[in-house]
C-alpha cells in the first residue's frame, strides 16, 4: 500500500520520497540526532508503517507519514537530504497523536 506518494525537486533531479521501509525519521522533540528507520507494519489496515522508539528497544509505534516539505534540505550534522513530514501516531482505541519531523530522501 503506497501512502502519500510524492516527488520533490532536488537540485540535481526529481526524487520519489514515498514513506517506505528503510527511510530514516527524526521526530521533533525526541532529542536525538540518530534517525529511527521505518519498518513495514504487520497489520497494514491499521497503519502502513512502524517507527521504532529510539529509547526503548522493544517499542515500535504504528505510524502514518505525510510529506509536508516541498524540497530537500541538508541537516547541519550530515550530508543526506531530508524532507519535512507530518507523523501520525495511530491510537489503538485512543485518539491519534500528530507530530512533525524529518525523513531521509
Amino acid at each position: 500500500m503506497i501512502m502519500n506518494a510524492k516527488t520533490i525537486a532536488l537540485p540535481w533531479r526529481d526524487v520519489d520520497v514515498t514513506p517506505e521501509q528503510g527511510r530514516g525519521v527524526l521526530v521533533d522533540g525526541w532529542n536525538t540526532n540518530c534517525p529511527s528507520y521505518l519498518e513495514d507494519c504487520e497489520i497494514p489496515e491499521f497503519a502502513p508503517l512502524r517507527l521504532p522508539s529510539f529509547k526503548y528497544d522493544d517499542v515500535k509505534y504504528a505510524v502514518r507519514i505525510e510529506i509536508t516539505g516541498r524540497k530537500g534540505q541538508r541537516r547541519p550534522y550530515d550530508d543526506r537530504q531530508w524532507v519535512r513530514v507530518k507523523i501520525t501516531f495511530v491510537g489503538d482505541g485512543e485518539p491519534d497523536t500528530v507530530s512533525r519531523g524529518w525523513m531521509t530522501v
